[in-house]
């Protein structure tokens, strides 16, 4: 049986990170793509895309919507993974941030990434569960990763 368990596993990561690395990389419609010029909506300092969150330079903006965007797809692929082994009466998974490392039920499952928090979750079971996080404290920077819809922008 854990070798039929750990074959699921395998295949639900394999479905979560190419659902992630698809959405991960996306640049939303409108946006500027990094290393684009004023003239087409780029993250020129001197001439900022219109809705620039004052104060933080688009580029940086970029880096940490990726960043949270990326810290989200590991996130998802380890609570799909838990609930793939996950057995009636096994603890409720909880993720958390300590030591600048994520903790899923205290194991450590990686990197934290600088700006990056964790502002909502809920977990009621294999097809029910969610995952949020803000990236610079930027609201535009909310992503969630839901068992119903994979990875996206907005809350949970």
């Amino acid at each position: 049986m854990s070798g039929f368990l750990s074959a699921i596993g395998v295949w639900v990561l394999a479905v979560v990170l190419a659902i992630g690395a698809h959405t991960v990389f996306a640049t939303p419609e409108g946006a500027a793509s990094p290393g684009g010029t004023a003239e087409t909506g780029g993250t020129d300092a001197s001439n900022p895309p219109d809705g620039d969150p004052g104060g933080i330079d688009a580029g940086d903006v970029n880096a940490a919507s990726t960043a949270a965007q990326s810290d989200l797809a590991n996130i998802g692929a380890q609570f799909a993974m838990y609930y793939a082994a996950w057995m009636e009466g096994d603890p409720t998974p909880v993720i958390m941030i300590s030591g600048g490392r994520y903790l899923l039920n205290g194991e450590d499952i990686g990197r934290a990434s600088d700006g990056v928090a964790i502002t909502g979750q809920y977990a009621r079971g294999p097809q029910d569960w969610c995952v949020q996080v803000t990236a610079a404290g930027v609201a535009e920077n909310t992503y969630s990763y839901s068992s119903a819809s994979g990875l996206t922008q907005g809350r949970c």
